[in-house]
């Protein structure tokens, strides 16, 4: 016997031998509904008619024979599913089909689904000219682009898949393979300018309104919208990247490193607006983000301080005379000499930049106004290869800042081993004093700071181990005083006296 859910509408067939007398409960499969099935009445007794030479009969079969004729299944008149001939709602388009009631499909939320799937991509389009095209080309406006994009694919897809669970898609009784609401799901997610439309037309087949035109009018609309924004925002940004680059036959090549200054500027300050701090390397401003290209042969160091707040930025042209420099928040580009920039260069270790300064002509032994020179800030950096530079091109090795510390002593006093063996190669005198009143040694600071790879490689080089300061200290009573023990050791077994 076949049974009706009424819950889903799904139709099972049932061996009525199997249910007892009193009736069985079963549950549906697919919507967990419980229905209660009842053994069919008994067949009617069989009236028989014989004759000589004549078939038997019954009434029964007969009746069985006549029913047969009767159609069992029917078609819905409105989205032509197969249904049973008795139902009076469609299980797949939901239209109410009982003698009496309103024509059509049941009234829900499916077209609301509809008109959203439509609305999307309009007010997608709508953000992007409005939203989007007001933005500045240091705003990052492709960021806020890419977000509009997908947030409405997926959108639409999410629309798609819902509105076609409701419909029953991927549940058809005629045997046909159907796509369901996944399908519907990852084709519009992976294919949404085909994918989208498509969908909007196989509604109409489960009783909704074909939509397929409006679909493909949206989706026109909205990738218009898209690329008409992306080819505007590619040629922004090539309109700001050529107010670095200029056209070299109309200006000097100052000029350009003046240009390029301002320029570099401008997006540290919009990449404060973006992220809250300023940027620490000028690499993070050239390029796609903020459309900034240096003119060719323009060079640029960046340093920013230490919570991101100030920044400096140096532009020089190697085939130019100036260096314009410009400091932030809200720097304004100045003229500077090589030599004032060069220290702030080789202190945070700006290689290229450092020696283009260097070989234009900058003064390697020119003073701050501490008596700091570049070779003592490379030195007490750590920055080996511009020591070698700045040596090269005749930097004083002895040379003492204001405190009489020499560039020996910096390397040594911040353990940087590597420079301190350079130095001391290249003339350093490995037992200078400082000047000051505590007239201490470089293996004093590295014996004192505890940093035992300097120390050894100060023994190494003939480093006096009983040299004493002012107050009396020799290295091994300054690593015994900070408790460095095993600097201790390494210096009384090279012959340090206690």
């Amino acid at each position: 016997m076949k049974v009706e859910c009424p819950g889903c509408m799904s139709v099972y067939n049932i061996d009525d031998t199997k249910i007892p007398e009193a009736g069985a409960r079963v549950k549906c499969p697919k919507c967990q509904n419980v229905l209660v099935v009842k053994k069919p009445p008994p067949r009617p007794a069989v009236l028989q008619e014989t004759g000589p030479n004549q078939e038997v009969i019954s009434r029964n079969e007969s009746a069985e024979i006549n029913s047969d004729s009767t159609p069992q299944t029917k078609n819905c008149p409105y989205c032509g599913e197969e249904i049973l001939a008795v139902a009076t709602r469609c299980k797949h388009c939901g239209s109410d089909l009982a003698p009496g009631q309103p024509a059509g499909p049941k009234k829900d939320s499916g077209e609301l689904f509809g008109i959203l799937m439509l609305c999307c991509p309009v007010v997608a389009a709508m953000l992007i000219w409005f939203w989007v095209g007001s933005m500045n080309i240091l705003q990052n406006p492709r960021s806020a682009l890419t977000f509009i994009t997908v947030a409405t694919i997926i959108i639409t897809a999410i629309l798609a898949a819902v509105e076609a669970s409701q419909l029953g898609f991927g549940s058809s009784s005629s045997g046909k393979k159907e796509t369901g609401p996944i399908g519907f799901f990852f084709g519009i997610l992976l294919l949404w300018v085909i994918a989208y439309p498509y969908y909007l037309y196989q509604r109409c087949k489960k009783g909704k309104k074909n939509l397929l035109a409006g679909g493909i009018i949206v989706a026109l609309v909205f990738m218009l919208s898209l690329v008409s924004m992306n080819v505007a925002l590619s040629q922004a940004g090539f309109n700001f990247s050529m107010s670095s680059i200029g056209e070299y036959a109309t200006r000097s090549k100052d000029s350009a490193a003046r240009s390029d200054a301002r320029n570099a500027c401008t997006a540290q300050e919009a990449h404060y607006i973006d992220n809250g701090r300023y940027v620490d390397s000028i690499n993070k401003l050239i390029g796609s983000v903020y459309g900034l290209y240096l003119s060719e042969n323009v060079m640029m160091h960046t340093s920013t301080n230490s919570n991101g707040q100030e920044y400096f930025i140096a532009a020089f042209h190697t085939k130019g005379s100036k260096v314009f420099t410009v400091s932030g928040p809200g720097g304004v580009v100045s003229i500077a000499t090589k030599e004032s920039v060069l220290p702030t260069v080789v202190l945070h270790g700006d290689y290229d930049f450092a020696k283009a300064l260097i070989t234009k002509g900058a003064d390697v032994n020119a003073k701050d106004e501490n008596g700091i020179t570049p070779l003592i800030f490379a030195a007490g950096e750590g920055h080996t290869e511009i020591v070698k530079e700045l040596i090269a091109k005749g930097a004083d090795v002895n040379v003492k800042d204001e405190k009489g510390f020499s560039p020996l002593m910096h390397a040594a006093f911040r353990g940087r081993t590597e420079t301190v063996k350079e130095l001391i190669a290249k003339g350093a005198d490995i037992n200078a004093r400082a000047t000051g009143k505590h007239d201490v040694t470089p293996l004093m600071f590295a014996a004192f700071e505890g940093h035992t790879k300097t120390v050894k490689e100060l023994i190494a080089k003939g480093a006096d181990l009983n040299l004493k300061s002012t107050n009396g200290n020799t290295a091994l009573n300054h690593a015994d005083n900070k408790g460095h023990s095993e600097i201790s050791k390494l210096l009384r077994k090279a012959g340090a006296k206690d």
